[in-house]
């Protein structure tokens, strides 16, 4: 029992120090160092120096609107026009009746110039439309010297007399309508040619309206949609847009109507007198004419003009109307050119979600009605597009503009930020722009001026000066322009060392403020990427102005001042990546205005600093190629404006600074510490609310694209949120309508099986085709690169990062093709006399299927008709919904059974909305609408939490409610500790199964050099590299797309050396000996070597033993010998010799018989005795063995006492030698 009991007592003694260990070591894991000790106080803006808002910015200044010509009234003004030879200016009102002026401030009196007020028509959106004067106009002896064109609406039509076409005064009609009105209400939209006269009396031109030739003349539909224009281009061909009259479809149209689009005509043609006309060279005759494929004698195109032979689509057979110089337009709200840059630009009204801003280019298609600005459109997509599709440059949700009224490209000299910037405005809103535009993207920014004061603002205008003026189209008021309050704010310092981010600028030594912080990198043309991050402290982050928003899901929120800055390096050398040069230093600054501006620093040919762009700029840098031979590769030097195409608004002020990007270990250069950023960041106190250690590593975190430990999937979906999601998310409206962000779950980022704007001419395609790349668009734009029009991102991408394009296919290829696809179910009926929607329950469709939206385009005729769209909808966050229609006629929205949206009725396009709180998952969705006459629309859009307002997406729509997706995670086989010897070919199966059967992706990280793995088989092949002796941590994983299994095992890998000196083989100067020199010591690593058999040494000594300790085998390399040379230091005795009796082999004073025989006390005891005697007949005898025995050892009649015996013994063995 007693010992029972001791065994027992013990054993609690042993889990007590057990446990006491365990808990040691947590605690000492708990204690890990934080990466930083403290923070480095930084104030705002890097101490103030970078400037507080964006420098030479319109944004940056105050704004106003003040009176351009205090004492001169104009009334209802809708046009505003220069005269090209002088300084007058030309204002007509909406009604027809224009006056000339001086351009003078003082100006007060105002001359007439034309009526045209007996024809204009003051539709709804409708009237005096627009004036231009040739570019030849007051010149002498030009044939155009007189000449002026007009655009508007008219009550008059347009008739045939003698073979030339003139206004038809006695057919007019005065009681047209002027509110919104559907269908043809006889008033027409014209082009006309007029001719002046010098009014010698007053000094002034005059217009004559009785000179007018109509050059066009098409009947005027529905409520709105009229178009704008006149004006010349620097071709010197006249340019005219019309808006598709709430037709929708006519806008992809070219064959059998004059509506949405822009028309380019060459207008010198020379009048022969008798109805006919002469084309000048480079044009031709029209050949479609309205009047012929209408049959209305009140319609007329093609009239005393020609078409220029290079318009896109010249119609030289008839085929469609030549005039067309671009098509897709809904509303173009006149046409104005920027003479320096020879640019055309159009603000454009949307219908219910966007507004758009566009750069008219020939031959392109601006996509409505199947888009509406960035977002999905009213209709579904053609399958035959004409022309080239050419999204707007910039556009605004209903928030911030409903009906934008385009206006010029400021070319005056008062406000030199202002320059090139086109200035745009909004009739419903009265906000007005300066849009910049990036000509390389052909993508612009807008900057928010003022608020136009009056409240009606309604047409723009330029004089020779290029100064702008507003006018109020519902007012009598004076002509308005802008007024800055105030100077704009500078430039940051011209020089990167002149900023404070750098202390040592030629060095790049980092201010210690800037925190480092790494994430998965956006793809920069292969270049290395450094960043670092100046949040605003006085040495201790306390305060809201020091710390950062904290969000684990959403963008996080900076404090005012706060500087991020990132450093690019191009390496130059395939075989070296550490030879790079530095190209640039860019800085992203948060303002006082809640806007982050950026700036990019280029670094001087030398190296040594670094100076301020202002614009962008492109070099050439030469690469040293792996195989020999070298490429050039070219950089963009993105411009300020460049920048903000990625750092927009709805992807937070600072790019990749979010939760899972930073939730990643980061070794701290000024410490040498390895740490969490997350981790690190908190401990600083640089989040609020501060976070809770422990739940670290349960937040998000993104994947690198080279970790085998993380499935395809993860690192695929991590690679597009950080290329990405900047713009494919859904606060940024982009029109291609999928979430690239990491934090949206894969079934809601409307990837897989998502519908395409632009198919790039491939069969079959997707957003992502499951199983199938080729038929991807996401994999063709992630492949494509150098300048490619279809390539994403579309800025500075000059090679494609194959590794990310190879792994995006490998996911392709493994995403299961029964991933659910979205759409909804749809019911189509034909019934007259409609006047609310219909009891479908009662009715019989005409037609049934499925969409992937609520499309009405499935109609099969223009009005009575309806539809019922029932379906699935999947809510992707809890909280507070709002839903809206927008219809013409009535509509209604259902959720789960309950009515949220009633739209119904006869009525105009108008939008409702309702409110319901849902709470994350699948809900029945219905909408019904019906149609009785005029427009067709339908759009269903939704507003939540994390999704803007727009259109509901069709990745959020189901016909059935999805079943849940089970994946059967592959299993990969350990493979065991592998051995392998440098040189050696390797061949290893990597074995896996997957319960599914599915394709299996392998990867293998550590593998010594000179061998890979086969993604495809799991083979690890190739030929073990020299230099590569020692073990290997080797990390091996399969993936089947969304799962992942991982091994690991050793390679433990031996230099081949074939005498087992220890000394491999390619730097051992006697391979095939283990002691080349013969001193005595192995050549490498072995330690002494017996050549023979004798006292003292008895066996030839085994390789690899270390008789010292010291963890190295003994050897010529422990020892500093020279493994040719058998007596290093030339003293006589051999190396091995000296080693073995202790002294020196590298310094010839020190001697075996100096060291020992000479001093007598050879044993070092002090006293010279027997003993002593003993050791030096050893070591003359070549006895002697350096080891602790050796003292032991001279008892040779072994009696416990060394004495004479021992003596007479050593005789002996002299004697026997």
């Amino acid at each position: 029992m007693n010992i029972v009991r001791s065994h027992s007592v013990c054993f609690l003694a042993l889990l007590l120090a057990t446990f006491s260990l365990a808990l040691l070591r947590t605690t000492l894991a708990d204690a890990q160092p934080y990466g930083l000790d403290a923070p480095t106080p930084v104030g705002a803006f890097l101490n103030g120096i970078m400037p507080s808002r964006t420098p030479q910015s319109p944004g940056s200044s105050n704004w106003t609107v003040v009176d351009a010509f205090p004492d001169l009234v104009l009334p209802n003004t809708l046009v505003i026009e220069p005269n090209p030879s002088n300084n007058r200016l030309y204002v007509g009102s909406r009604s027809g009746v224009i006056v000339s002026f001086d351009n003078t401030e003082q100006v007060a009196t105002s001359e007439p110039f034309m009526d045209l007020s007996d024809r204009v028509a003051v539709v709804w959106d409708g009237g005096f439309l627009g004036m231009t004067f040739h570019h030849d106009f007051g010149i002498q002896g030009s044939p155009n010297e007189t000449t002026f064109y007009a655009y508007y609406s008219s009550y008059c039509p347009t008739a045939l007399n003698n073979q030339s076409y003139v206004i038809d005064f006695s057919n007019c009609n005065p009681g047209y309508p002027t509110s919104s009105t559907s269908g043809f209400f006889n008033t027409w939209l014209r082009l006309s040619r007029f001719q002046a006269y010098w009014d010698a009396t007053a000094g002034v031109w005059k217009g004559d309206p009785t000179s007018e030739v109509p050059l066009f003349n098409i009947r005027l539909y529905n409520g709105s949609h009229r178009g704008g224009g006149p004006v010349f281009g620097n071709d010197g061909y006249l340019y005219v847009a019309i808006g598709d009259q709430f037709h929708y479809d006519t806008a992809q149209t070219i064959v059998d109507n004059f509506e949405g689009g822009s028309m380019r005509l060459a207008v010198d043609v020379t009048d022969n007198g008798d109805g006919n006309w002469t084309c000048a060279a480079g044009s031709h005759m029209p050949v479609r004419r309205m009047q012929d494929v209408t049959g209305n004698p009140d319609e007329m195109t093609g009239y005393s003009y020609c078409i220029p032979d290079d318009n896109p689509w010249p119609g030289l057979a008839g085929e469609n109307f030549g005039e067309y110089n671009s098509i897709g337009h809904r509303n173009p709200h006149r046409i104005a050119l920027d003479q320096v840059t020879g640019l055309l630009w159009s603000g454009e009204v949307g219908q219910s979600t966007r507004e758009e801003i566009n750069v008219i280019i020939k031959g392109r298609n601006y996509q409505w009605p199947y888009m509406e600005g960035l977002a999905t459109g009213v209709r579904s997509k053609p399958s035959t597009i004409i022309g080239i599709e050419q999204p707007p440059v910039i556009d605004f949700d209903r928030t911030e503009a409903r009906t934008i009224i385009g206006g010029y490209v400021y070319r005056g000299t008062r406000f030199p930020e202002l320059s090139g910037r086109y200035i745009a405005g909004d009739y419903t809103t009265d906000n007005i722009w300066a849009i910049t535009l990036d000509i390389n993207t052909m993508t612009a920014t807008g900057d928010l001026l003022t608020i136009f004061p009056s409240g009606s603002l309604g047409t723009f205008g330029q004089d020779n000066n290029g100064e702008i003026f507003m006018g109020d189209v519902a007012a009598d008021i004076p002509l308005q322009r802008l007024e800055r309050i105030g100077n704009p704010v500078p430039d940051p310092p011209a020089l990167l060392s002149q900023t404070g981010a750098l202390t040592d600028t030629e060095n790049f030594v980092v201010n210690p403020a800037g925190v480092p912080y790494d994430l998965v990198p956006f793809w920069s043309d292969g270049a290395h990427k450094q960043r670092w991050l100046f949040l605003p402290n006085d040495g201790t982050h306390d305060t809201a102005a020091e710390q950062i928003t904290f969000s684990e899901q959403g963008n996080w929120g900076f404090p005012t001042g706060t500087v991020a800055m990132k450093h690019f390096e191009l390496p130059v050398d395939e075989t070296n990546p550490d030879v790079r040069v530095r190209l640039e230093t860019r800085l992203q600054v948060l303002g006082d205005d809640g806007k982050v501006y950026g700036v990019t620093y280029r670094w001087q040919p030398d190296q040594r600093d670094a100076y301020l762009l202002t614009t962008a700029e492109t070099g050439v840098y030469t690469i040293q190629q792996a195989g020999g031979g070298t490429r050039d590769q070219t950089w963009l030097f993105p411009s300020r404006n460049d920048c903000l195409q990625c750092h927009t608004d709805g992807a937070g002020e600072f790019l990749g600074l979010r939760t899972h990007h930073q939730n990643r270990d980061l070794t701290y250069p000024s410490t040498g510490r390895t740490d969490n950023q997350l981790r690190t960041w908190n401990a600083l106190g640089m989040f609020t609310p501060p976070l809770s250690e422990p739940d670290i590593p349960t937040f998000p975190q993104a994947a690198q694209l080279d970790d085998p430990t993380a499935s395809l999937e993860l690192r695929t979906r991590s690679w597009l949120d950080s290329n990405c999601s900047n713009c494919h998310r859904p606060e940024t409206g982009n029109r291609a309508a999928f979430d690239a962000r990491f934090t949206t779950p894969l079934a809601g980022q409307g990837l897989i099986w998502g519908s395409v704007i632009d198919g790039l001419g491939i069969t079959d395609p997707y957003i992502v085709h499951p199983g199938d790349p080729s038929s991807s668009v996401l994999y063709h734009r992630a492949l494509a690169a150098g300048g490619s029009p279809i390539a994403m991102p579309p800025l500075a991408k000059e090679l494609a990062q194959d590794e990310a394009v190879d792994l995006l296919r490998a996911w392709i290829l493994r995403v299961d093709p029964g991933y659910p696809r979205g759409g909804v179910d749809y019911e189509y009926y034909e019934e007259t006399g409609m006047s609310i929607l219909p009891d479908f329950d009662a009715l019989t469709p005409v037609t049934t299927g499925s969409a992937p939206t609520f499309d009405i385009s499935l109609r099969e005729r223009e009005d009575d008709f309806a539809f019922r769209f029932t379906g699935f909808i999947e809510i992707p966050q809890g909280g507070t919904w709002t839903f809206y229609t927008s219809s013409d006629d009535g509509s209604r929205l259902y959720i789960g059974g309950s009515l949220v949206v009633d739209n119904d009725g006869l009525h105009a396009n108008q939008e409702r909305s309702g409110i319901i709180s849902l709470s994350p998952g699948f809900y029945p969705i219905t909408v019904t609408m019906f149609e009785r006459g005029g427009q067709q629309v339908l759009l269903a859009s939704w507003e939540g939490p994390g999704v803007a307002k727009q259109p509901i997406s069709p990745a959020a729509l189901f016909s059935e409610v999805p079943a849940p997706i089970t994946n059967m995670p592959p299993v990969l086989n350990n493979p065991g500790t592998q051995s392998g010897t440098e040189g050696e070919v390797v061949s290893l199966s990597l074995v896996a199964t997957d319960g599914d059967g599915d394709l299996l992706y392998f990867e293998a990280g550590g593998l010594p050099g000179g061998l890979s793995v086969d993604a495809n088989t799991g083979e690890i092949n190739g030929t073990i590299s020299a230099g590569q002796a020692g073990n290997w941590s080797v990390t091996a994983s399969t993936s089947d797309g969304p799962d992942i299994d991982v091994v690991l095992f050793d390679w433990i890998v031996s230099a081949p050396d074939t005498d087992g000196d220890g000394l491999n083989d390619s730097v051992d100067p006697y391979p095939n000996n283990v002691d080349g020199d013969g001193d005595g010591l192995v050549d490498g690593a072995g330690g002494i070597v017996c050549v023979a058999s004798g006292p003292g040494c008895t066996a030839v000594y085994p390789a690899g033993v270390d008789n010292d300790g010291d963890g190295y085998v003994d050897g010529e390399q422990d020892y500093g010998t020279v493994a040719t040379d058998p007596d290093s230091d030339t003293d006589g005795y051999p190396d091995g010799m000296e080693v073995r009796y202790g002294s020196s082999p590298q310094n010839t004073g020190d001697t075996p018989e100096n060291n020992h025989v000479n001093n007598g006390d050879v044993d070092g005891n002090g006293v010279v005795d027997v003993r002593d005697v003993l050791r030096a007949l050893r070591i003359v005898l070549d006895l002697y063995t350096p080891d602790n025995n050796e003292l032991i050892r001279a008892d040779m009649v072994p009696d416990g006492v060394v004495n004479t015996g021992d003596l007479l013994r050593i005789q002996q063995s002299a004697i026997a030698m």
